[in-house]
């Protein structure tokens, strides 16, 4: 899940990245990612967590995709 929305932001960008649009891209209902994160913002701190547990580099990458709100 967080891998694939890592590759939705690359692909068209925070500001038009969406849970349903997550859940399409999995192939699943939008409900079932409620199970694992409570909303959309939930969601992107996991995202940046893995891109900063992966360095410097990647925090950056994080940063740019989530358009700054990652300090």
């Amino acid at each position: 899940m967080i891998d694939t929305s890592i590759e939705l932001i690359e692909e068209i960008g925070m500001d038009k990245f969406s849970m349903p649009k997550v859940a399409r891209a999995l192939g699943v209902q939008t409900s079932s990612l409620y199970h694992y994160f409570a909303d959309r913002n939930a969601l992107m701190t996991e995202v940046a967590r893995k891109d900063h547990a992966g360095g410097t580099d990647a925090a950056d990458a994080s940063r740019r995709r989530l358009g700054g709100m990652v300090r």
